[in-house]
């Protein structure tokens, strides 16, 4: 039993690196990542408690059971069980067995069958057959109150027997035949006898350590015989030297020579008996030595195999990382690599956006909208008539004069400056669409977009009152610094006219017809801070504005025309 018992523990220890100390166990135990570890390490935590403290013993094979059956390790949970009924019924604790209840006692017999039926479920024989010794050990001792059940007892024994038969197993012998030396007279007791003790089926020896453990033991018992034999042989070889020298000496002996020498021969043929059992022994001895190099070395080859297969194995995991490291990062490359273009392909349409809408605002600036987006869609923009269109032109008095007097730089800024002043103010009127300037001219036309004569006369004979105030704004500034300045006659026609766009390179928006060439004798016959107008625009006007008729003037190429000049709104 106690050689199964260390047989069973070493390939405990073997499985789970059995080689910590209890404090350590634990420490693995409490930082065990899932069921299955806690199982494994709960199930070693009560077999090292087995002996020393039954309530740790008790509680951790509890959690191994629990854990055993969440991760279905039937191994562990038999194991487990086997632990607890041990703790249980106290018959591995020091002097043998502990005192226990009737109910420990009953407790542990149950366990011991639950443990005993899973093993033989799952093929596991060993703990099996060490199940079903437990129960014939029990049930044949004192155990707390519990009084021995021999019938019992004898069940699970014949059960042990027929299960080891049908497995082909051996058994240690239960105890070594103590050798007894008889006196002068004594004759051997039947239960002095050497007692035969079972011999292992070598045949059937399983390549495992445990297997090399048994007949380790079993070679270390036939050696113990054989000494206490050889021991035995050299006290009979005393008594038959002193027999010899009481044979030689026998006078008054109550014993005869004849008698003497008998005995003499019982020993001399104890002797060879003796001689022949130790012969038996020693080749007994060396058989099993023989036999169990030829375990070792195939165990070793076995061993040597398995470390080959585990480092082929460990290689493959690693291979096998790289190879999927290698992918990852490939997917990672590409991924980044995809984002980038995508993040630069985003840059670049914003680019493209930004570079249209300036291109827009520049065509705006250019153009009517309507205009701008038929040129965008066909390439190409019609010339339309438009009636009751007023247009405006503007020109500086003594330009030639005033820009004598400043740098060319100067005379851009002073221009630029003005200019600025005269687009600000027609763009807060939407009728009115600025065409060109030439030079220190500056032409806008009204009513191109709506065709609303009114409104378009209306607004830009007010822009064009804004334009002089500005420039009376200009004049006087200038003035005060002493420096040149611009006054401007403005003049102003409504009428009809053709507008569109001419040339397919640096193409310009202009308006052409009699109504401009009169807006352009309006202005020349005007005044410096004067806005001079047609009839045609008084008409559209004259219930908005106060102005004075000046008569009709004579005008160039166009005879007599009828003038007014605006001086305010109402």
């Amino acid at each position: 039993m106690k050689q199964f018992l260390i047989t069973f523990l070493f390939i405990t220890l073997y499985s789970f690196g059995y080689s910590q100390s209890i404090k350590e166990v634990e420490k693995e135990f409490q930082n065990a990542a899932n069921s299955v570890e806690k199982a494994k390490f709960a199930n070693q935590l009560a077999e090292m408690y087995l002996g020393t403290d039954a309530i740790k013993a008790i509680g951790y094979a509890d959690a191994a059971i629990k854990n055993a059956k969440l991760a279905k390790i039937d191994r562990v949970h038999a194991e487990a069980l086997h632990f607890k009924a041990k703790a249980t019924v106290g018959k591995f604790f020091p002097n043998g067995n502990t005192p226990r209840s009737r109910n420990d006692f009953d407790e542990g017999e149950t366990l011991f069958k639950e443990s005993m039926n899973m093993a033989k479920r799952i093929g596991y024989d060993e703990l099996e057959l060490e199940n079903i010794e437990n129960l014939a050990y029990i049930n044949s001792k004192t155990i707390g109150s519990h009084k021995p059940d021999i019938k019992e007892a004898n069940i699970y024994y014949q059960m042990y027997a027929a299960r080891t038969k049908q497995m082909k197993k051996f058994r240690r012998p239960e105890a070594v035949a103590n050798v007894v030396i008889p006196g002068l007279n004594d004759k051997p007791k039947e239960e002095d006898k050497p007692k035969e003790e079972p011999k292992p089926d070598n045949t059937e020896i399983k390549n495992s350590d445990e297997e090399i453990a048994q007949m380790m033991n079993y070679a270390n018992q036939v050696i113990k015989e054989k000494k206490a034999l050889e021991e035995k042989i050299v006290l009979l070889e005393d008594q038959i030297k002193v027999l010899d020298e009481q044979i030689e000496k026998v006078t008054s002996s109550s014993l005869s020579a004849e008698e003497l020498e008998a005995v003499r021969l019982q020993y001399e043929q104890q002797k060879e008996d003796l001689s022949k059992k130790l012969s038996k022994k020693e080749r007994d001895a060396k058989k099993l030595e023989k036999e169990i190099k030829d375990q070792e070395v195939e165990i070793l080859t076995v061993k040597e195999a398995n470390e080959l297969r585990e480092a082929r194995y460990q290689q493959g995991i690693m291979m096998g990382s790289a190879i999927v490291a290698l992918i990852l990062l490939s997917l990672y490359i590409a991924y980044a690599l995809q984002k980038r273009g995508r993040r630069k392909l985003a840059e670049k349409n914003t680019e493209i956006e930004q570079e249209k809408e300036r291109s827009d605002e520049l065509l705006l600036n250019i153009l009517p909208a309507n205009i701008a987006q038929e040129l965008k869609v066909s390439g190409a923009a019609k010339a339309r008539s438009h009636k009751g269109v007023s247009v405006f032109f503007s020109d500086f008095r003594n330009f030639t004069k005033v820009s004598e007097r400043l740098s060319p730089e100067d005379l851009v800024k002073e221009l630029d400056y003005c200019f600025k002043g005269f687009d600000y103010i027609i763009s807060q009127y939407p009728s009115i669409e600025k065409i060109k300037t030439i030079g220190d001219a500056y032409m806008c036309v009204g009513g191109l977009k709506d065709g609303n004569s009114a409104k378009a006369a209306k607004e830009m004979v007010q822009a064009s009152l804004e334009i002089q105030e500005f420039l009376f704004d200009y004049k006087a500034d200038r003035q005060s610094k002493s420096m040149p300045f611009f006054e401007a006659r403005i003049g102003i026609h409504t009428g009809d006219v053709v507008a569109g766009v001419v040339g397919n390179k640096k193409f310009a928006y202009d308006v052409w017809g009699d109504t401009v060439n009169v807006a352009s004798r309006m202005e020349s016959s005007g005044e410096p801070g004067k806005v001079n107008i047609s009839a045609n625009t008084f008409n559209e006007i004259r219930y908005d504005f106060l102005c004075r008729s000046r008569g009709k003037i004579n005008v160039k190429n166009k005879g007599m025309i009828e003038m007014y000049f605006v001086d305010k709104a109402y």
